[in-house]
């Protein structure tokens, strides 16, 4: 499992500039402070990106409501013993609610025929 995106909060900046530590940025009081999304006026513009994706390679879309819950391994583990798209969507959800699912909770799996 491999994250191909960086998350766009104050937190995961100050991390890859140093500014804090990983167990820092766990319980930061800014970690959900957006410095760019969606459906504002004053953000810079979406990063586009090509990504090389090979048959069976399957890919999560999901917001920190699954990865503040939820631990990669928890994460690959659900991957490798879901079946489908969906199961494995339902899955992650209630694997995130059972974490304390705290926040909005958004998860699209799809898969590279």
């Amino acid at each position: 499992m491999e994250q191909i995106t960086e998350d766009h909060t104050w937190v995961a900046r100050a991390l890859k500039m140093g500014d804090i530590d990983p167990e820092q940025a766990k319980t930061h009081p800014g970690r959900h402070v957006l410095f760019q999304c969606l459906g504002r006026k004053d953000t810079q513009k979406p990063e586009i990106g090509r990504l090389d994706i090979e048959p069976g390679d399957r890919l999560l879309l999901c917001s920190d409501g699954l990865t503040e819950e939820v631990a990669d391994p928890a994460i690959q583990e659900i991957f490798d013993h879901s079946e489908s798209c969906d199961e494995i969507a339902q899955n992650l959800v209630e694997a995130a609610k059972d974490g304390g699912g705290s926040d909005n909770i958004t998860v699209v799996v799809v898969v590279q025929e």
